[in-house]
């Protein structure tokens, strides 16, 4: 039985990552649709030290119209239970555009752009 490794290749990393990541469009460095899937490597704040990644398959977010979240699927608790959310939708096979972030803290929500924060963006194959 053989075992297919997948590879990774590095598409985009944020180039001021001690800075607030404010709503923006980002240039991948590479075509995206190169690629199986994306996966962002994000902080879940900018100077914390919990990270999460995200998974999508290319083809489902180049056909999608209502974009994605960037959050924390397993809302873990940070110091008052809240929750990092940015979205992020597909501009061209090499832009993505980032909102600005939110964090939810039940019942309220904040505009903080130093939550969700991408660090790096791969193409896997």
């Amino acid at each position: 039985m053989s075992f297919h490794r997948s590879t990774e290749t590095e598409l985009w990393t944020n180039p001021s990552p001690s800075t607030d990541f404010a709503a923006q469009t980002i240039t991948l460095s590479e075509d995206m649709t190169n690629y199986t899937y994306l996966k962002f490597y994000c902080k879940a704040l900018k100077t914390g030290t919990k990270t999460f990644s995200i998974i999508i398959p290319v083809e489902d977010f180049v056909a999608s119209t209502t974009g994605s979240t960037l959050t924390d699927d397993f809302r873990f608790c940070l110091t008052n239970g809240g929750a990092p959310k940015r979205t992020f939708q597909y501009k061209s096979n090499t832009q993505i555009t980032f909102s600005g972030a939110s964090y939810i803290s039940c019942p309220n929500t904040y505009t903080m752009n130093q939550t969700a924060y991408p660090l790096v963006i791969y193409g896997v194959n």
